[in-house]
């Protein structure tokens, strides 16, 4: 049975500087009228000729993000347009899923099903592989954490209290930064995220996302991830609850229904400080 379609753009064209991955949706389910969701990925990858394209690390987790955008669109059942895919999910929310895709890069054996050289035709060996994802996601970590914590401070602050946007940063700058702040540093102007874009107050989503998507994926480290049986169980959950209902029920609630709990920030936090 036909859930809804896929169309990938994985090479780019000539001259074309993008080289992001991005996951869209081209068309959103509509049971009352039989309208099947439309999904698009934009990959934008170089096309050498005479030899396979490769993917850096960075590039493959830009794939997985944007795959788990993919899949909200595609695996979508509220029988309401307006409810499917990412419609009508909070602005914290709609990261969670992407990012918990994310999250499956830190499991070597997915890498052992993608990855072979080219020549030997021999799976990365994960000490490899786990060097370079220590190098990509814990070098200068505590300062990007304190960044991010600190952006996230600065627009809940400016869009709380009638408080000048100088002043504001006076305020926060040092609650999070060590480095003093140049008398000179007015980077709150080229903040466009949350001037011109659709994360005014909601800057700290980011952090939020990627905290709940990391507490989803410990269920299924909980239970294993060798354990093929019980994981296809819990993915199946995954699917019936936070990505089949994704608009129609806070995720708030949704969160709750899968882990029958609140998040924990507990996980987020050990992984941030833990390396392979």
């Amino acid at each position: 049975m036909t859930i809804g379609h896929l169309l990938i753009d994985a090479f780019a064209r000539p001259n074309e500087k993008s080289e992001l991955c991005i996951g869209t949706a081209g068309r959103d389910l509509c049971q009352r009228h039989n309208i099947l969701p439309i999904a698009y990925l934009n990959m934008s990858l170089p096309r050498i000729e005479g030899t396979a394209t490769l993917m850096t690390l960075s590039q493959l987790k830009e794939m997985f993000f944007a795959f788990g955008r993919v899949l909200q669109v595609l695996l979508t059942r509220s029988p309401n347009h307006e409810l499917s895919g990412i419609r009508n999910l909070e602005a914290d929310a709609l990261d969670i899923v992407p990012n918990f895709f994310l999250q499956w890069l830190r499991d070597p054996s997915i890498l052992s099903y993608i990855s072979q050289n080219v020549e030997t035709k021999q799976v990365l060996d994960s000490s490899v592989y786990h060097r370079a994802l220590n190098q990509i996601d814990h070098h200068m970590i505590a300062h990007d954490v304190l960044r991010q914590l600190y952006l996230s401070a600065f627009d809940l602050e400016i869009h709380t209290n009638a408080t000048n946007y100088y002043d504001a940063m006076v305020k926060l700058w040092s609650l999070f930064t060590p480095i003093p702040l140049h008398n000179r540093d007015f980077h709150p102007c080229s903040f466009e995220q949350i001037y011109s874009e659709q994360l005014a107050s909601a800057y700290y989503s980011h952090k939020w996302s990627e905290m709940i998507a990391c507490d989803l994926f410990n269920a299924f480290k909980e239970i294993g991830l060798k354990d093929k049986e019980k994981i296809s169980a819990l993915g199946r959950r995954f699917r019936e609850t936070i990505l089949a209902r994704g608009g129609t029920i806070s995720m708030r609630e949704l969160f709750r229904e899968f882990r029958s709990r609140d998040p924990n920030y507990e996980h987020y936090v050990q992984q941030l400080t833990t390396k392979f």
